[in-house]
């Protein structure tokens, strides 16, 4: 499933037509993509959660906050790493592509 060219969703899809009536083409596209899907998983990471133990008498506080990495489990933090490096290498190889061809 990882870098099926010949396949794409329609959320991709969308960013596609949208970077065609701009006047850039699929690479442009596939890039920003990437760079969209990378910052709302890197933003999901780092969101503040309550921690299990928090309780509030009238508003909670800082220290009853952690970041959700913490509360994730070892295999879906280090699934959610690799998955992550692999967009992070599929952005660059596109942005290398996009450069050999100008």
């Amino acid at each position: 499933m990882l870098f099926r060219e010949e396949y794409s969703g329609s959320v991709r899809n969308g960013y596609r037509a949208t970077s065609k009536a701009l006047g850039y083409g699929d690479n442009e596209a596939d890039i920003f993509y990437n760079v969209v899907d990378l910052s709302l998983s890197g933003a999901s990471l780092l969101k503040p959660v309550l921690k299990e133990d928090s309780w509030k008498l009238f508003h909670y506080i800082k220290s009853d906050f952690i970041t959700s990495w913490q509360t994730m489990g070892r295999v879906p933090l280090m699934s959610e790493i690799f998955f992550e490096g692999m967009a992070i290498y599929s952005t660059y190889d596109l942005y290398e592509e996009k450069n050999k061809s100008e």
